[in-house]
């Protein structure tokens, strides 16, 4: 009999006198692992204690197999490492894919040098002269067309349309490497297309084609020259890390007889062939995820990993449907989109919706805020300075708040001395909202829908009013300390708290595998998200956030209401 201690040193929610049995799903698992001799993939649920159960599996293979953790990202790779050490397995590696691949290319680096990582690889080819040399024919093609078509009264500025296309170059280029995109024309323009990388009102012109095959010409100019840096100066970024090991076809020097993959709905297609790479001819995948826990199609995840895993690896597939995280009202709401997920605990629970102006009276200590977007997050966290209370971003949306604040002023306003602005309200509406209004208006000419054009500037222009409204007593409150608005702003980062219970708030994107007693869902009545553009795979993406927010809570769950 095995013992459930180690099961239970990772579900710290419950009660032990729940866990003291495994679930017939978990001891199905556990079988398959000691009896089959073939791959498989696990159907868990969010909360299910995926990585506990697979963990658990170690101890029903042979001691002498070596074991491969895949795991999503560094910072659950250390966790999962500290486990294994404590309960004594030697024969387990802990790796990222990222490592892995990089790993891969130390291995079968025939230019002797060291890698020297450039995270901003393509964004430095992009400027460079030698690129610009060669592209410049396929710049000016583009851009000669666009002046063709301008109105007589419209302003044309080459420089912000050659940026334009770079933008676009930088974003074909990492999800070409990401989804292993062939260099011909017909599989880049699916791969264009299926991302959005133009508007609709783009694809929508005569020479649209025209212009996507100077894009394409650029691609492979770049691309040529981005993987000639990485085999004769082994100058890579994180994309290539994954790239790569495909593009050269390299295998590692050893292999392993067990894989466990971790996440493996979120997969893009040079991840999931990067993994392989690594199992022995005779050795055994189990991949366990939850393909309503895709979110990460935007970045070149593959929306079918989860499927396309189970077909390659020929994996049967087992199931956890039991919520160890999630109590019964909150797995009621998460059972409209995933309809076998169950709750495994007593506690009923709390679901109750509130008002946006009632999130800084209810949350305490520990409570996680999450958001689709990032405007409430912002006006949130201004709202919780003004009263000094003690939160938590992660150091990205920190900087992205500071920035989002700074984009809203001229370099001018932002260095007027506070002193000698009589009224701060006045200023920012007089000297702000008039302005970013009018770009509002601009930005929502791209959008087809009229209805969603319409929704769009309403929405924008009272989320704005209400920023800069909490933003005025902010720097009203600042006055004695600091000198202008440039420096309210460079020093909003000190009031943020490193203390893990502090309250917390993010994406729901980052909060994904994250839990808390009191989670707050911002623009609840806003989910999924719907434009009249979105593709089926974007559709499907937006209910799985839904569906990860819902699922954060381990007692009470708030949804809020937009503004409005």
């Amino acid at each position: 009999m095995i013992s459930s201690l180690f099961f239970l040193s990772f579900i710290s929610n419950e009660p032990i006198s729940m866990l003291l049995d495994y679930t017939i799903e978990q001891t199905r698992i556990f079988d398959f692992v000691k009896t089959n001799t073939g791959n498989g993939i696990i159907d868990a649920v969010a909360g299910a204690g995926k990585t506990a159960t697979i963990m658990e599996c170690a101890k029903f293979l042979p001691y002498q197999t070596d074991i491969l953790f895949c795991a999503f990202n560094t910072s659950i790779a250390n966790e999962i490492k500290e486990k294994f050490k404590r309960n004594g397995f030697s024969n387990f590696d802990v790796k990222t894919l990222h490592s892995l691949g990089r790993q891969l290319l130390v291995e079968n680096n025939k230019s002797r040098k060291e890698i020297a990582l450039k995270a901003n690889k393509y964004i430095l080819l992009l400027e460079s002269d030698l690129i610009n040399e060669k592209t410049e024919l396929f710049y000016n093609s583009i851009i000669q067309r666009k002046r063709n078509k301008k109105n007589r009264d419209e302003v044309f500025d080459d420089i912000s349309e050659l940026k334009r296309i770079k933008i676009k170059l930088f974003d074909i280029i990492d999800k070409m490497r990401n989804t292993l995109t062939p260099e011909n024309f017909t599989d880049f323009r699916d791969t264009v297309l299926h991302y959005n990388i133009f508007y609709d009102y783009e694809i929508d012109k005569v020479d649209f084609i025209a212009d996507l095959k100077d894009y394409f010409e650029c691609v492979v100019l770049i691309l040529d020259e981005g993987n000639r840096l990485a085999w004769e100066e082994m100058v890579i970024d994180f994309t290539d890390m994954l790239y790569l090991p495909n593009k050269w076809n390299i295998y590692p020097r050893k292999q392993f007889g067990f894989m466990f993959i971790d996440e493996c709905q979120d997969l893009s297609k040079s991840q999931l062939n990067l993994a392989l790479r690594f199992k022995k001819v005779d050795g055994r995948i189990l991949s366990v995820g939850d393909p309503k826990q895709s979110i990460y199609g935007f970045t070149g995840a593959d929306i079918n990993s989860f499927k396309n895993i189970e077909e390659h690896t020929n994996a049967t597939k087992l199931e956890l449907t039991s919520s160890f995280r999630c109590p019964q009202k909150v797995v009621n709401m998460a059972q409209m989109i995933r309809k076998d997920i169950s709750s495994r605990k007593s506690d009923v629970g709390i679901v109750s919706e509130i008002k946006f102006e009632d999130v800084t009276k209810i949350s305490i200590n520990n409570s996680l805020i999450i958001s689709r977007f990032k405007n409430p997050l912002y006006i949130l966290a201004l709202k919780f300075i003004l009263e000094r209370r003690e939160i938590n971003m992660h150091d990205d949306e920190i900087k992205e708040l500071s920035n989002d604040l700074k984009n809203l002023f001229l370099s001018s306003d932002l260095n007027t001395p506070i002193s000698r602005i009589s009224d701060i309200e006045s200023f920012l509406q007089n000297r702000v909202y008039t302005r970013i209004s009018q770009t509002i208006k601009v930005n929502a000419e791209f959008i087809s829908d009229r209805t969603e054009k319409e929704k769009y500037i309403s929405s924008e222009l009272l989320l704005l009013n209400e920023k800069l409204k909490v933003l005025a007593m902010v720097i009203m409150k600042s006055v004695t300390e600091f000198k202008t608005i440039r420096e309210v702003i460079d020093n909003l980062k000190k009031y943020f708290s490193n203390n893990q219970d502090a309250i917390k708030l993010m994406s729901i994107h980052k909060s994904k595998g994250l839990e808390s007693t009191d989670v707050f869902i911002l623009d609840y009545d806003e989910l999924p998200y719907k434009r009249a553009t979105h593709k089926d795979w974007e559709k499907e993406q937006e209910l799985n956030l839904k569906y990860v927010a819902i699922t954060r809570s381990l007692q009470n769950l708030y949804l809020v209401k937009a503004l409005g």
